[in-house]
């Protein structure tokens, strides 16, 4: 039998001087906005959230922290100061292949919230660039059939029906909600201040609520 494999992301804007912040914020002036004075006091107000928004592009984003939990393990958490990628790609491929040894060798089922859209996605292509082992363990042919996505679950095929955020799936589910204060808007400012521990904390808990809200929605009721 195969194991459920949780896993979650917390991803951080790209590592810009103020120049490139600035620069990114005046290619996004909206169009209705053309005094030069009207120009400035926009980039001045917007450079930082257009720029923290980054996060969520594959393109720029970096990846702070990768938490995964086993079935009923307990999560475990890779944390990068600095987003160096070689020890967040060393524990998924850690990860999976333990839970491979765990199923005798069958691929585990993986198992997150907007796993399909962002957090999967994102890894293989970092796996890619970086030319790692783990790579070769995620393209999309050998997961098809072995993907759960917890917000897909809730919503069904069409993602006009329900656009559900974890933590309010999870109270509407009655599982409680988010623990450590945070979402994932505030990751990037909870950084800046050096709250590592609380950031990794916060994706732990982050999988095990994907597991309860999963397990609720499949009708595990354990």
């Amino acid at each position: 039998m195969s194991t459920y494999l949780y896993l979650d992301i917390e991803t951080l804007p790209p590592q810009w001087s103020p120049a490139q912040i600035e620069a990114h914020a005046r290619a996004n002036v909206p169009g209705n906005i053309s005094k030069p004075e009207t120009i400035e006091k926009w980039v001045a107000e917007n450079a930082g959230e257009y720029h923290a928004k980054l996060a969520l592009d594959w393109r720029h984003s970096r990846i702070l922290c990768l938490a995964t939990a086993a079935g009923d393990a307990e999560p475990t958490v890779s944390y990068s100061e600095e987003c160096a990628p070689r020890p967040i790609l060393d524990h998924l491929d850690a990860a999976i292949r333990g839970a491979m040894r765990e199923s005798h060798g069958a691929m585990p089922k993986l198992v997150g919230h907007f796993l399909l859209g962002f957090d999967l996605p994102r890894l293989y292509l970092l796996a890619c660039r970086e030319r790692h082992p783990v790579a070769a363990l995620l393209p999309w042919e050998k997961w098809s059939k072995r993907l759960v996505c917890t917000k897909e679950l809730a919503s069904g095929p069409d993602p006009r029906a329900l656009t559900a955020k974890l933590s309010d799936l999870a109270t509407y589910l009655g599982l409680g909600a988010k623990g450590e204060g945070l979402d994932g808007s505030e990751v990037w400012p909870a950084y800046q201040r050096g709250e590592h521990q609380r950031i990794a904390d916060y994706c732990a808990q982050d999988v095990r609520l994907c597991r309860d809200v999963h397990r609720a929605l499949t009708g595990d009721w354990r």
